[in-house]
């Protein structure tokens, strides 16, 4: 993917997305996510972010599967530290620059998912007791929904924030 790093430069782009690389497949997503920082700034690990400069002009090109992999990383990696809107905002970024059908259909699909968890998220902060002093709740108080659990979004009612304060 990569050719062997040239200097041992923190800015040095093949180093970093060396780094990067091993990080993800050694399991350490937030090291990953830090030192993938400057690359996701651009959006995504596709198009314009793949062209990766620091001071001396050295550039980095990934191909397109490469990108692929790294942003299904960084997305999953973002999920599980609960950073859902990141996690949609590089899918959304990644759709619009994915070039294979198979994945750009593999990423449309992940991002409906990531759209439900978020509805069901709301949902729930919508069904969930408000703590204070007074027993009585200004809404009705349902159970969570749980994930694999089919509901309908519900619309916010007038004059309803939709989330909990």
């Amino acid at each position: 993917m990569c050719e062997a790093p040239t200097g041992a430069s923190p800015d040095d782009p093949i180093l970093r997305l060396q780094y990067v690389i091993a990080a993800f497949g050694a399991d350490l997503d937030a090291r990953a996510l830090v030192a993938a920082e400057p690359i996701l700034e651009g959006g995504s690990f596709y198009g314009h972010s793949t062209q990766i400069h620091d001071a001396g002009s050295q550039s980095v090109t990934l191909k397109a599967e490469d990108a692929a992999k790294l942003t299904w990383s960084a997305i999953h990696a973002r999920e599980k530290r609960g950073e859902n809107q990141d996690a949609l905002t590089l899918l959304v970024n990644a759709l619009a620059h994915e070039q294979d059908s198979a994945r750009h259909k593999a990423l449309e699909e992940e991002q409906q998912r990531l759209q439900l968890d978020a509805a069901r998220e709301t949902e729930n902060e919508a069904r969930a007791p408000r703590i204070h002093a007074e027993l009585d709740q200004d809404r009705v108080v349902l159970p969570r929904l749980l994930p694999g659990v089919t509901f309908v979004p519900r619309r916010p009612a007038r004059g309803e924030e939709g989330g909990a304060e």
